[in-house]
């Protein structure tokens, strides 16, 4: 019933404040979305259009989180703002800070708690009329409610680089009939540093594996918001290579991860028996923020630096950004 209401919703924007009187008829009704060759979808924060092709439906750039700026630099992830109308979910979304020299498209800025969502088209009615009376499973209808299985793809890169967009899901989407979803998480010093300030301020006193904890926001929001792309919530799968299998064991271990996936699948990368601990990883943030200028310590002066003055200021190469053992995100 919840479905149903949010998707008739759909057919009354007229509540809402539409971006064009275009958009506001491909909203209209499916078959109107298919001839514009959009599909729209909704969500907990709002509605959003995206691409259908003959095979998918691609949803680009859905925010997950609030943008990680200002006083949230360094925070947790917080549930992102509603919008009116509807979002352009056609482009490629920001990607997150990174060291100079990585690949991919798009922009680069600290608002980039974005996910993809690619999901098999959903089938015409004519399609319907054609296989009527045929017995055959057509791959559209699992464990009766016609919700598809759901992989969560991670992305690798060291915990210094990568996007979302490293990978072209589509073979995985049109053979294997699931939804995959491929998300942003902070990067680097942005995504991983601890420092006595930053514990300080924690109600859990901890700091540092903010990037881990992206990964479990966008698993929550699958959680909450796929089943309204066809997904079913509690048949999903994360998935990761290199760093990104890293992440994949982290979240195995991790309690804010319980019960958001039902299944991992590493693909190099492994969690490591020497994580740092949280002491350890202080150290080595006190050190990057005496090399930015921060001399004082403080979180103050910390996120009052530009997003330049935070990588300059990692150590190079693979070791700049390490998970460490807080006891809130990694336990003992």
């Amino acid at each position: 019933m919840l479905l149903i209401g949010l998707l008739a919703s759909c057919a009354s924007l007229d509540e809402a404040d539409t971006q064009s009187a275009d958009t506001a008829g491909a909203a209209g009704t499916a078959d109107a979305a298919r001839a514009d060759h959009t599909a729209i979808a909704v969500t907990e924060t709002g509605i959003v259009r995206g691409v259908e092709t003959a095979t998918m439906r691609i949803f680009r750039g859905i925010p997950y989180a609030a943008a990680p700026v200002g006083d949230l630099r360094w925070q947790p992830p917080q549930r992102a703002a509603r919008w009116h109308g509807i979002r352009d979910a056609t482009q490629l979304a920001n990607h997150c800070p990174q060291i100079a020299g990585s690949f991919g498209q798009g922009s680069v800025t600290e608002d980039c708690l974005f996910l993809n969502v690619f999901a098999p088209a959903r089938r015409h009615d004519h399609d319907r009329d054609r296989d009527e009376g045929d017995d055959r499973d057509d791959g559209d209808d699992h464990d009766g409610l016609g919700l598809r299985p759901v992989m969560v793809w991670i992305h690798g890169g060291a915990l210094v680089t990568g996007e979302s967009d490293d990978y072209d899901p589509t073979r995985l989407v049109e053979q294997g009939d699931v939804i995959v979803v491929t998300i942003n998480y902070r990067l680097g010093a942005l995504g991983f540093l601890a420092h006595p300030a930053l514990t300080a301020e924690s109600p859990d006193h901890a700091s540092g594996n903010f990037g881990l904890m992206d990964q479990q926001a966008a698993l929550g929001w699958v959680r909450r918001n796929i089943v309204l792309f066809g997904g079913d919530p509690f048949n999903v799968t994360i998935f990761g290579e290199s760093a990104g299998g890293l992440s994949v064991h982290s979240q195995l271990v991790s309690p804010g991860a319980r019960g958001l996936f039902q299944r991992a699948i590493v693909h190099s990368g492994a969690y490591q028996l020497t994580q740092s601990t949280l002491a350890a990883g202080e150290a080595a943030g006190t050190a990057l923020a005496t090399r930015a200028g921060c001399t004082d310590q403080t979180a103050t002066c910390l996120r009052g630096l530009t997003v330049a003055q935070v990588l300059g200021a990692q150590l190079p190469g693979t070791n700049a950004a390490r998970p460490v053992i807080d006891n809130k995100v990694l336990p003992q």
